[in-house]
């Protein structure tokens, strides 16, 4: 089983060459290594199934992330990501995702209960490829539509719904891979009348992935984000001066099985950005490291 490490970029700003987290949103990771990934083939042996290798069409994600914000109020949040990736037999590919958050703070939750947050598609088209195997660059333009969700009392999902545009190349070198991605989110009017009001994000990441093994995989990106201000006297919360600041991101993936790697990985904010009140309210728990640095474990299945 050979792999190419996957590189992405959410998220949640527009010459995105991504999520994509996913993610873009955006996503995002999050990191998506997805696209780093080999092609998988199987050998023809009476053995099928004991040394089945994953054709990796369908990837599943859970992550679990432990963040600690500075500002106003320090406080720690837990957030329960989930997100899939599917390939189809063209050149289009589907990411979905969803995650949950919580805190002990009591100035922001006061029960500590899990929230929902917002759920997101999101479709990722090869605009054009060449070269081929472990010599291939790749360009793919990608959209993605984060709903909303109104609850008066969730502290953590946004009431706006938001859309992402972006466009994102690849460039393997053999077991080594570069990735840059960049991508514009156009966010829509929240419908909670707390929720700070802000105007559109950009993000734009570079990314370097290694394989040292079959069974460990290394990736790092650098990614820079603003938030660009809110103008309007109109609007009871804006945002009055842009946030503007720096992610650097570490992942480490392991394979402990044909079909499961347990990922390592950290996000930290390089620039010292004081969370305050407004920012708190304006619900960006889907950009990398906004209110403090975090680290994570994962599980990721491929099928």
């Amino acid at each position: 089983m050979k792999f190419i490490l996957l590189f992405s970029l959410i998220i949640q700003s527009a010459l995105a060459l991504v999520d994509y987290s996913p993610s873009g949103p955006m996503p995002s990771r999050k990191s998506d290594n997805r696209k780093f990934a080999p092609k998988q083939y199987s050998e023809n042996t009476n053995t099928a199934s004991a040394n089945y290798t994953p054709s990796g069409m369908f990837v599943l994600n859970t992550s679990f992330e432990a963040i600690d914000s500075k500002g106003d109020v320090n406080f720690r949040a837990k957030k329960l990501n989930f997100s899939g990736h599917f390939e189809t037999p063209y050149k289009i590919s589907l990411d979905f995702g969803h995650w949950m958050a919580q805190t002990g703070s009591e100035d922001i939750s006061a029960d500590g209960s899990f929230y929902q947050g917002n759920p997101y598609v999101k479709m990722n088209l090869n605009w054009f490829t060449l070269g081929g195997g472990q010599d291939s660059a790749q360009f793919d333009i990608f959209g993605q539509f984060t709903f909303s969700r109104n609850e008066n009392n969730n502290p953590f999902a946004s009431s706006r719904s938001d859309t992402t545009l972006g466009i994102e190349t690849i460039k393997r070198f053999y077991s080594i891979a570069f990735g840059v991605n960049y991508g514009l989110t156009l966010t829509g009017t929240p419908e909670n009348e707390v929720e700070t009001h802000i105007g559109n994000i950009q993000k734009i990441s570079a990314a370097l992935g290694w394989v040292v093994s079959n069974d460990i995989q290394i990736m790092i990106q650098a990614s820079n984000i603003r938030v660009d201000n809110k103008e309007s006297s109109k609007m009871p919360k804006v945002l009055k001066e842009k946030l503007n600041y720096g992610v650097l991101e570490t992942l480490l993936s392991l394979g402990i099985s044909p079909i499961i790697k347990f990922e390592l990985g950290a996000k930290f904010n390089t620039t010292n950005v004081s969370v305050s009140d407004t920012l708190r309210n304006a619900r960006l728990w889907n950009l990398d490291a906004v209110y403090g640095n975090t680290i994570s474990t994962g599980l990721n299945i491929s099928i």
